[in-house]
């Protein structure tokens, strides 16, 4: 499923993300507030599943790295 935010310009996108994060995932009233300010129609309920998708990702991007980190940690062990 699509969520609304997705459909934003890549710059409202970047500020809801930032918004999502720098607020741990929380105001979203506000956050739907402030986009209505900036003339942007985003509801809550997008807002909410948008941002699960995105504390997902989050979450999987940081697991990646800390696979990979411990990948070349071993790798430069081994080579020792």
């Amino acid at each position: 499923m699509k969520w609304r935010v997705e459909k934003l310009e890549r710059a409202d996108r970047d500020f809801v993300d930032q918004y999502l994060i720098d607020h741990d995932f929380h105001g979203y009233d506000d956050l739907a507030e402030l986009l209505r300010r900036r003339g942007l129609d985003v509801g809550v309920g997008s807002l909410k599943g948008y941002a699960s998708r995105l504390r997902n990702q989050r979450k999987a991007d940081r697991l990646v790295a800390r696979t990979t980190e411990a990948a070349l940690i071993q790798r430069s062990k081994a080579s020792s």
